[in-house]
């Protein structure tokens, strides 16, 4: 025809031959098969046990850097290294013999470098159900492993740190706590005998080491237990109990003595006989340990009230510790349960402590689900609302 240029060979009709449509069907599959970014591989299953590579993509030349002539025609015992070679022949034969897709996962050594991958195979079956080829792909996950080996690493350290910290803390508890509660015992001792028999100056020096020495082992404990819940080791242990028998009368023996040695009256109010609660005993009295510790410590004059009330709809128990004390300014409450801080801090602040105890409050009613509100006003005093939710009667 005038004017047509003709490109190729065509059938009298004009269409492509069926030759030329495959040889350009091929070449795209072929451009695809070496663009996709995941290894390729076609193997001939041959009888003997052979399987016989018949084709590769170029992301398998790359990722194990052999020629496609190391590759094409050769057994996979041949281009395989070991150890992983014994897996890869088990593999085939169990994709063949249970007629499925095999997937797992090998590391080579390839003159590439380490390869490590996620292998899938699947077998090709003609009409009388015999196995003639198996495709295949092998997705590169080295970098995946490498990550997670350092990911292992990093976590086992870290285990590693956390245990000899955990460890280090409780030896160190252990050796201060031990000779400090001796120290506290024989002050106390010696002050029960020598009353009435020496000045009232050394029975102060007396009291002194006792403050001192309780002053010591409730830091180490507060460290301790701030260790513990930091990095995770703190294990609770949930039990059902009573929680105005079991704990609030044991607070009130423990503090009472101290709040009157400082002058302070003493309030309970309680229109709660009991109530059963589920929840970590040993946290739920350091809650109560801490708040009243504070009370007692940045109240010089005044009261200290504990109220154990019932809600409205008598499923909450709500638990308020009061204080006339040095209060705190709303600044200072916005930031109360970060650890080691307090609002008078330095050298010379006016009050001791290490900025511990609300933190580790918060903490342990986290732990135990009981809601904390806080309401103070700085030279007034604090006001902390227990609530816990669905207690039974």
């Amino acid at each position: 025809m005038k004017g047509e240029i003709i490109t190729g060979h065509r059938e009298k009709n004009g269409a492509r031959s069926a030759e030329e449509l495959l040889r350009e069907r091929e070449r795209h599959i072929s451009l695809i098969y070496d663009t996709v970014g995941e290894s390729i591989f076609n193997i001939k299953v041959e009888t003997g046990g052979k399987y016989i590579f018949t084709s590769v993509n170029q992301c398998f030349i790359t990722t194990t850097g052999l020629s496609k002539e190391q590759i094409i025609g050769k057994n996979v015992t041949e281009v395989i290294p070991e150890p992983s070679l014994s897996v890869v022949l088990k593999k085939y034969a169990e994709a063949i013999r249970e007629k499925r897709i095999v997937r797992w996962e090998e590391v080579s050594e390839y003159p590439a470098g380490r390869l490590v991958g996620s292998v899938s195979v699947a077998p090709i079956f003609d009409d009388r159900l015999r196995c003639t080829s198996l495709v295949g792909t092998v997705h590169d996950i080295t970098e995946r492993k490498r990550f997670e080996e350092e990911l292992i690493r990093a976590k086992e350290k870290a285990e590693k740190a956390d245990k000899i910290k955990t460890e280090f803390l409780a030896q160190v508890s252990h050796e201060i706590r031990s000779p400090m509660n001796a120290i506290v015992c024989y002050a106390y001792l010696l002050k029960e005998d020598l009353t009435g028999k020496i000045t009232p100056e050394l029975i102060e020096y007396l009291d002194g080491i006792d403050s001192a020495g309780r002053r010591l082992i409730r830091t180490v404990e507060l460290i301790l237990n701030a260790s513990e819940m930091q990095i995770g080791t703190y294990e609770p242990s949930f039990v059902e109990f009573g929680l105005v028998n079991e704990i609030i009368e044991r607070i009130k023996a423990d503090f009472k003595s101290q709040i009157e040695e400082k002058g302070l009256i003493f309030n309970f109010y309680s229109d709660v006989t009991d109530a059963v609660i589920f929840g970590d005993k040993y946290s739920i009295y350091q809650i109560f340990v801490n708040l009243l510790d504070n009370a007692v410590k940045f109240t010089d004059e005044g009261a200290i009230t504990i109220k154990v009330e019932r809600s409205e709809n008598n499923q909450d128990i709500y638990v308020i510790i009061e204080d006339t004390g040095v209060g705190m300014s709303q600044e200072f409450i916005d930031q109360t349960f970060q650890p080691f801080t307090q609002e008078d801090e330095g050298y010379s602040r006016k009050y001791e402590g290490n900025g511990l105890g609300l933190s580790l409050v918060k903490g342990y009613c986290d732990l135990n689900k009981i809601t904390l509100e806080i309401q103070s006003k700085k030279n007034t005093g604090s006001r902390f609302k227990l609530i816990f939710a669905g207690v039974n009667n």
